[in-house]
């Protein structure tokens, strides 16, 4: 089976090399082609890159009768990949701590479209192990969150407020109070919509802010 420029997809007699059926009727040209495994319908995917355009859909064929039966657009595919993506990275809870960095990075170097997912889980785990609403993690455990959340923002560019939240959480977990602080203002001024969630990162700075003057008057 071939996908053309021409917009159509041919079956053809491997034996003979004669063309048994053409597929007739998608948007642009064909990208890829492939038999269910039961061998009764074709799938097509179209949509042609850079300038020439194309509708992105893919296309399910009934054999038999070489009608379309079902059509999935690009947004619908984009969902799915989506999905997909966020079941990748929930994997990664699975995974030792110790393991959990390399993991991400060797995911990421296959599937780099699920870096949202991937931060998120990586901010997710990093939470749990310095929550300031849990008992105080082991100083292995505030490293590790450390380390995550890093990577986190890494990834993120340090465009993801709630990221840096978590990252100064794990420095002051740490017993670095200094960064703490400086990673704290930077996430205030990446508030989300959430408005919880963005008053508890402005009492956490209000917090860190707090101790940091005792400390320094503390010096004097």
């Amino acid at each position: 089976m071939t996908g053309s420029v021409d917009s159509t997809a041919r079956v053809w007699d491997a034996a003979t090399g004669r063309e048994t059926l053409t597929l007739s009727g998608n948007g642009s040209w064909i990208t890829s082609v492939s038999f269910s495994p039961d061998g009764k319908r074709i799938v097509t995917g179209s949509g042609s890159p850079g300038s020439l355009g194309g509708d992105y859909t893919a296309r399910v064929w009934d054999k038999v009768t070489d009608r379309q039966v079902a059509e999935m657009e690009k947004q619908e595919q984009e969902r799915l990949r989506q999905e997909a993506f966020f079941q990748k990275a929930k994997e990664l809870s699975a995974v030792p701590l110790a393991e959990l960095a390399n993991r991400a990075k060797a995911l990421l170097a296959q599937q780099p479209g699920a870096l949202p997912q991937v931060a998120n889980k990586l901010n997710e785990i990093a939470w749990g192990l310095v929550d300031p609403a849990k008992a105080h993690p082991t100083p292995e455990a505030a490293r590790q969150a450390r380390d995550l959340a890093e990577l986190a923002r890494q990834l993120t560019k340090e465009k993801d407020g709630t990221i840096l939240d978590t990252l100064a959480a794990a420095h002051f977990a740490c017993g670095d109070l200094e960064s703490a602080l400086i990673t704290q203002r930077k996430a205030v001024k990446l508030l989300p919509n959430d408005k919880a969630t963005g008053d508890g990162m402005k009492a956490m700075l209000a917090h860190y802010e707090k101790l940091w003057s005792e400390q320094r008057r503390g010096q004097k």
